[in-house]
């Protein structure tokens, strides 16, 4: 006869831990800042991604994400919510890439 195994509790991880509003901002401000001092190093890949841009735009875009994405709106006729998606796919991508 079979015999259940009794697993001990797991403590949660950190990750698992809800996170305060202040918490998220603090986060997403640390992220965005970590864009900004690295944005000379993306340009090349933001280049390959989005070829209709102009490496001064890029330039110019300094790691913003609102910037970025109006940038995309315009030069690629997209919605905002598309401009949006885009921006924060390739910005995330960037993030988890180091």
């Amino acid at each position: 006869m079979n015999t259940p195994t009794v697993q001990p509790p797991v403590a949660p991880s950190a990750s698992t831990l809800p996170r305060t509003i202040n918490q998220i901002r603090a986060s997403a401000v640390s992220d965005a800042q970590a864009i900004r001092v690295r944005w000379k190093t993306l340009l090349p890949a933001a280049k390959l991604q989005w070829p209709r841009l102009a490496a001064e735009d890029l330039a110019e875009v300094a790691g913003d994400f609102h910037r970025l994405a109006g940038l995309l709106q315009l030069r690629y006729r997209l919605s905002r919510e598309d401009a949006d998606l885009q921006a924060h796919n390739f910005l995330d991508q960037q993030q988890h890439a180091t």
